[in-house]
């Protein structure tokens, strides 16, 4: 399988997440809404190379779908981040200035990403 190359620069990624931020999250399925994978999927590009129906898979899953890996690398604007917090993968996109782009509790949000470094597994790329 070829590897999924994202089209848009860092400062794009971080762009079309930004463009996120405020919007519905998913927790259930009566409340409709994005999760953290429909805003990594849209960021990067990646909207025909992920199946529907993909809430709840681990980032095993996705990493098997686009042909990326999680990477030691620091991460830095535009990275995707993958965190492990509460018994869940979780993604996030780092922006500038310490903070992270993800879904939050009701949204979608750019918070300090100091808050979740303790959950970091790891940046997800291309190899």
């Amino acid at each position: 399988m070829m590897p999924f190359v994202c089209p848009y620069s860092p400062a794009e990624i971080v762009a079309r997440a930004r463009s996120w931020v405020g919007r519905p999250i998913s927790r259930a399925e009566w409340r409709p809404g994005e999760t953290c994978l429909h805003l990594a999927a849209y960021a990067y590009g990646w909207e025909g190379s992920i199946p529907p129906g993909w809430q709840g898979k681990t980032l095993a899953d996705l990493a098997a779908a686009t042909g990326w890996r999680l990477t030691d690398k620091a991460p830095c604007a535009g990275a995707l981040g993958a965190f492990f917090i509460h018994g869940h993968d979780h993604l996030g996109i780092f922006t500038d200035g310490g903070f992270l782009i993800h879904a939050g509790v009701l949204t979608i949000v750019e918070a300090i990403a100091d808050r979740y470094l303790p959950y970091f597994k790891g940046v997800m790329e291309c190899p």
